[in-house]
């Protein structure tokens, strides 16, 4: 057998050193799951003459990563061609392994496969499984299942069952990343000291924590009430999310109890059109304050709603509009979603049971940066247009202004949450 240029640390032997026909590594981020699993492929691939097998990865740019790592560990002396356009490596036995990506579920339907391997398991879909598991019925193929959790969906149920002795086919590990060699005592502390505690226990512990992926809680909870019309002499927010490329445009208007009581979301219009009605929905509720994403080319996208809006108005007039631009950036993000995950976790915010929203809600995610800091957002393939207007309108009820005109007088004030009807 051609050697391989690999060295695995204790923990990662356990796993190569299985009979099972199903091996499932639950473990924390460093700990190297995506090396082993692309050894372990390369020797399923090269022990015997004629393998075929696939490596998926949840998106285009992690089947990547996979791809890199086998093409740096297998030696030369053992790959008779890389197919670049394929994304296949066919070795001098005859074997191969092509790389996948699973946000294209129609590719992952095909002939029998000898194995295959999951690399973040937790974060394909079920049903990507789903298609992937017959092609491993004829030859009776492997599977490796390698992920850091998210909540407990299906890799927490492929877990369990390769904790159960019944199940003879399945073996499984919980590795928490301390014990790799590799993640110092140093690292590990920090982590503890500066993540919160649930991201903790699920990144680095590898601690399968209910709904612990879901960046707000409480999702169904906050489903109250109805979309409402304006009331007189009540102050009104929204946030703006303005499309870009496939994306929608969409408005959320907060009410001063912090209630959604309008939602609108289109795509495919000229700017012309949504200028449109973005101010005439903002007219509605009482000449709304309006925060919209100002980065980019949203700057004079915002210019052009003020100078729509107010040009010959001054601040107090009875028509004026104010309207304001948040430029993102990952610290601004953070600070906007995070203020969002306050008013959830206090229950301070609350909407009707918009099917979209919610759906985008529970869909929502961070990942964790190589300099430790978060990046928020929907899964691949998935929009959060919704979530952001919310964040949006939710900010600007935290921040803009503290009074408001509306016929010439002052109608409340947020500091001392006195309200004039």
């Amino acid at each position: 057998m051609v050697k391989i240029n690999y060295k695995p640390h204790y923990y990662q032997e356990l796993f190569h050193n299985s009979k099972a026909r199903f091996r499932i590594v639950c473990a924390g981020r460093r700990f190297g799951k995506s090396l082993s699993a692309c050894a372990e492929a390369f020797k399923l691939a090269t022990q015997k003459p004629k393998q075929r097998g696939w490596i998926v990865a949840p998106t285009f740019k992690l089947s990547e990563e996979d791809w890199r790592i086998l093409k740096d560990i297998a030696p030369i002396i053992a790959i008779q061609d890389i197919k670049l356009a394929d994304r296949k490596i066919v070795f001098r036995n005859g074997s191969e392994i092509e790389f996948k990506s699973a946000d294209k579920e129609g590719s992952l339907r095909g002939a029998g496969l000898d194995f295959c391997v999951l690399d973040e398991c937790s974060r394909i879909k079920e049903e990507s499984w789903h298609s992937l598991r017959p092609a491993l019925a004829d030859k009776k193929g492997k599977g490796i299942f390698i992920s850091t959790p998210k909540g407990k969906n299906y890799f927490h149920s492929l877990y369990l069952k390769g904790r159960d002795p019944g199940n003879n086919g399945y073996e499984s590990w919980r590795f928490p990343s301390k014990v790799s060699p590799y993640f110092s005592n140093e690292e590990y502390n920090e982590l503890k000291k500066n993540l919160p505690a649930d991201v903790f226990s699920q990144e680095i512990e590898a601690q399968f924590i209910d709904n612990a992926s879901q960046v707000f809680r409480n999702i169904k909870e906050r489903i109250s009430g109805i979309l409402e019309e304006p009331r007189a002499n009540w102050q009104y927010w929204i946030g703006v999310d303005l499309a870009k490329t496939q994306d929608y445009t969409c408005i959320c208007v907060l009410n001063q109890k912090r209630h959604l009581v309008a939602f609108d979301r289109f795509n495919k219009m000229d700017w012309a059109v949504q200028k449109a009605r973005i101010l005439s929905t903002a007219k509605k509720y009482n000449n709304a304050s309006i925060l919209v994403d100002s980065t980019g080319l949203g700057d004079p996208i915002e210019e052009d709603l003020n100078r729509s809006a107010n040009e010959g108005l001054f601040w107090g007039d009875d028509d004026y509009i104010h309207i304001e631009g948040f430029k993102f950036s990952n610290v601004s993000k953070n600070q906007l979603i995070s203020n969002l995950q306050l008013a959830f976790e206090t229950g301070k915010i609350t909407y009707s049971k918009i099917k979209v929203l919610i759906d985008e809600l529970e869909a929502y995610e961070y990942q964790i940066l190589p300099s430790g800091n978060f990046k928020y957002g929907a899964p691949p393939g998935l929009h959060d247009d919704s979530v952001t207007a919310l964040a949006l309108a939710n900010w600007a009820f935290d921040h803009i202004p503290i009074t408001t005109y509306m016929k010439s007088r002052v109608i409340g004030n947020l500091r001392t949450g006195e309200w004039y009807d």
